[in-house]
């Protein structure tokens, strides 16, 4: 969009014309440039009315979050701290389960052995008994 023509801001003399119906002419011509200039300065001061009002709202909703920050972050940090702690509690807790878990496996696994064990030495007793209980002059 291209910017309007400008009004003159003086009006030639035209012949015929009087000073007077000249000066009037250009009185004319001036009032109209004053009461632009003055519809666009209202129009301005609005407009910077307007962005003070908004950058005030802005500035009171800081100043209440900033309030509201400082009442709700010693209750947040307690809850981390206490988070914190309860966690390491957990771990600890975690640690002596999996703990336990080791060493049932284990004495699982050395029952298993012993068992195997003695049924091996059963059965070698066995095998044994069998042998001396068979041949003659061995044994009681």
């Amino acid at each position: 969009m291209s910017a309007p023509e400008p009004i003159p801001l003086t009006v030639p003399h035209q012949p015929g014309k009087t000073d007077l119906e000249h000066d009037r002419e250009q009185i004319r011509v001036l009032m109209v440039h004053a009461r632009h200039q003055a519809s666009q300065i209202a129009e301005l001061t609005m407009g910077q009315t307007e962005v003070l009002r908004t950058v005030r709202g802005i500035a009171d909703d800081l100043r209440l979050h900033v309030k509201e920050s400082a009442e709700w972050r010693p209750k947040v940090e307690a809850t981390i701290a206490r988070q914190g702690e309860e966690l390491a509690r957990n771990t600890e807790i975690t640690q002596q389960v999996e703990a336990g878990l080791t060493t049932v496996k284990t004495l699982k696994t050395v029952i298993g052995w012993l068992g195997a064990i003695g049924m091996g030495v059963v059965g070698i007793w066995a095998a044994i008994k069998a042998v001396v209980d068979k041949t003659p002059g061995i044994g009681p």
